[in-house]
């Protein structure tokens, strides 16, 4: 599922309306096929039968897997400004001490992360420059907040900061390591499938209401469009926004907090 919501959004979305768009053109003339030359009636009742069921079970899994996405979306999106403000704590913590003792090595952890660790995960060892700036990072704080002219509520606050750091980017390598289960994925696609051949058996020997399967198959092909799109939050086609752990950098470099 990865490599497909590695595709571009529109590569995404026409994707999905040209396969369920084929599908309901492909339908409707083996179903007037197999119908011949009987009584559409019986035909058209069965199929209008299950279609309130068939649109309830996609709605339903359609909102859930929705719902779950853009969950784990904002979820990743708030992961990434909680790392930024620790890392905005943790240079204020140690205002007065020369930059090159945290704050240079700060900036070049969080440019590494970004650069290299972005989409790294829980499933993947940390590349080995992200691996070394964080721990030039933890060794430098560590060490200003027990030296002899580091006061104990000031190491304390350093120490924490430090901490928030840590726990914050285990937090985001968490949320790029979840996804939501690819059996749900699949349900909502076999349900719009149903959606679409029922609804594409209905319009046999109904030229006038083949216009409204053009809708149908939109609001399907689109709503699995998108649970596609959403899958990766960090590298898909609709990424999390970086500016905050950006910003950070650049109040680093300014020197904002000196």
């Amino acid at each position: 599922m990865t490599w497909l919501s590695s595709l571009p959004g529109w590569v995404i979305v026409v994707g999905s309306l040209l396969f369920f768009g084929a599908v309901a053109l492909v339908v409707k003339p083996l179903a007037q096929r197999a119908l011949g030359n009987d009584d559409p009636g019986n035909h058209h009742d069965v199929a209008g039968g299950l279609m309130p069921g068939i649109c309830a079970i996609f709605g339903i899994i359609a909102s859930l897997t929705m719902i779950q996405q853009l969950g784990d979306w904002n979820h990743a999106q708030a992961t990434v400004n909680a790392e930024a403000t620790a890392a905005a704590r943790l240079a204020a913590s140690v205002n007065g001490a020369p930059a090159s003792v945290v704050e240079e090595p700060l900036v070049a952890f969080l440019t590494a992360e970004r650069k290299y660790d972005w989409e790294t995960g829980l499933n993947k060892p940390p590349p080995p420059v992200v691996r070394a700036t964080l721990h030039r990072l933890e060794t430098n704080s560590r060490r200003l907040a027990l030296a002899p002219q580091t006061t104990p509520q000031a190491g304390s606050e350093i120490l924490g900061a430090l901490d928030a750091v840590t726990i914050a980017r285990r937090d985001r390598l968490d949320s790029q390591s979840s996804h939501l289960p690819v059996l749900f994925v699949v349900a909502l696609f076999l349900a719009g499938l149903a959606v679409v051949v029922n609804g594409a058996a209905m319009t046999v020997q109904r030229p006038k209401t083949g216009r409204l399967m053009v809708l149908l198959t939109a609001v399907v092909a689109v709503d699995v469009a998108l649970v596609i799109i959403l899958w990766t939050p960090f590298s898909g086609p609709l990424p999390i926004s970086d500016q905050p752990t950006l910003q950070v950098i650049s109040e680093l470099r300014s020197g904002m907090f000196r």
